[in-house]
C-alpha cells in the first residue's frame, strides 16, 4: 500500500485502531452517564482514522495482487490489527455487598454488518474484546489478604441474549440497566434481565474457573488488589485463540466464541459481604471481522 496514499475520509463514528488515544462518546439526552471524578476519568482525544470493511477488503486484494497464500495474507492483517474496531463507553459505580451495571452494550446489535460496512453476505464475528476499567476496594481489609487479589471484590462479564429476535428491538429497560440499581443476587439480575425478555448464557464449564465466579453464568474480569487505596488501571483483552491480562484477571475461555448476533455484554462490579466496596469504571472495544454466509472456513475468512 502507498505509505503516501492519504487515508479514505469517511468515518464511522466511536471507531478507532487499536493502541490510538480513546475517544469518550458524548452522552445523549437521556443517558445516565455521568462525568467521573479524576481517579475514574480519561481524557478525551480526536478519533483517528479506522479501517472499514471495504478498507480490509482493499488491503487483501492489495496483498493478493503479490501471489501470497491467502493464509500469509490473513496472517499479515492480523498482525497489523487491520480490523474494523467500534468503541463502547461504560459507567463509574461503586457496589457494597451485590452487584451493579457499570457497562452494557449492544456488542452485536442486529445490523452490525450494516453499520460496518459488510456486505450483505457477510455476518460480522468478533475478533477479540478489550476491556479498559479502573477499579479499587475499600482501601483496608481484616483478614491479613493485603497486597494480593485473593480479595472480596471484583468484576464480571455476562452475555444477554434476547430471547427472540422477531418481538423488537430489546432495548434494555430502565429498571434493568440503571447504575443506582444494586443486585442482591445474580439470580435477582437474571429474574429482573428474563422478565424484559433476555436471558443470560451459560459459560463453557472449565476448571480453571476463577472460584469467585460461582455462578453459571459469570465470566471472571479482574479481581481487585486487596486494601489498595490507589485506583488501578487493568488492561483485559479476550480473542478466540487467546487472552491478555493483568494479575487478578480471567482468560474469558470461550467468551469471544459464543457471541452472535443480537448479543449485549454486560460488565458488573461486585462486593461479596456489606463491609466490602468495589468503586469501578469500564469502557471497551469491540474488533471484528467479516465471514461470508455459509462458506466461512475458519481458514479463508473473507472468501
Amino acid at each position: 500500500m502507498n505509505p503516501h496514499r492519504p487515508p479514505p475520509t469517511h468515518r464511522l463514528p466511536f471507531f478507532r485502531r487499536r493502541g490510538a488515544p480513546r475517544v469518550e462518546p458524548e452522552p445523549g439526552p437521556d443517558s445516565e452517564q455521568t462525568p467521573t471524578d479524576d481517579t475514574m476519568g480519561a481524557a478525551a482525544s480526536k478519533a483517528p482514522w479506522t479501517p472499514s470493511y471495504a478498507d480490509v477488503r482493499v488491503a487483501r486484494a492489495i496483498l493478493k495482487t503479490l501471489k501470497l497464500p491467502t493464509e500469509l495474507t490473513l496472517d499479515i492483517l492480523d498482525r497489523a490489527r487491520y480490523w474494523p474496531t467500534r468503541e463502547f463507553g461504560g459507567y463509574a459505580a461503586s457496589a457494597q455487598a451485590g452487584a451493579r451495571i457499570i457497562g452494557l452494550v449492544n456488542v452485536m446489535s442486529p445490523g452490525i454488518g450494516r453499520e460496518l460496512g459488510a456486505n450483505k453476505d457477510e455476518v460480522p464475528k468478533i475478533k477479540e474484546i478489550e476491556f479498559n476499567i479502573k477499579s479499587r476496594d475499600q482501601g483496608w481489609t481484616s483478614q491479613g489478604t493485603e497486597g494480593t487479589y485473593n480479595t472480596s471484590s471484583w468484576l464480571e462479564v455476562f452475555i444477554l441474549r434476547p430471547r427472540a429476535l422477531d418481538e423488537g428491538t430489546h432495548d434494555l429497560a430502565p429498571d434493568l440497566v440503571g447504575r443506582n440499581r444494586l443486585y442482591p443476587n445474580i439470580k435477582d439480575f437474571q429474574d429482573t434481565a428474563y422478565k424484559y425478555g433476555w436471558h443470560l448464557i451459560s459459560r463453557p464449564p472449565s476448571p480453571e474457573q476463577d472460584p469467585q465466579s460461582e455462578e453459571e453464568f459469570a465470566w471472571h474480569l479482574q479481581a481487585n488488589k486487596v486494601a489498595s487505596r490507589d485506583t488501578r488501571p487493568y488492561n483485559i483483552v479476550w480473542a478466540e485463540d487467546g487472552h491478555t491480562g493483568n494479575e487478578g484477571s480471567g482468560n474469558g475461555e470461550g467468551f469471544v466464541k459464543i457471541l452472535q448476533e443480537g448479543d449485549q455484554v454486560v460488565v458488573l462490579g461486585r462486593a461479596k459481604v456489606c463491609r466490602e466496596v468495589i468503586y469501578c469504571s469500564s469502557d471497551f472495544d469491540a474488533s471484528f471481522y467479516p465471514s461470508k454466509i455459509g462458506i466461512w472456513n475458519g481458514t479463508d475468512r473473507f472468501v
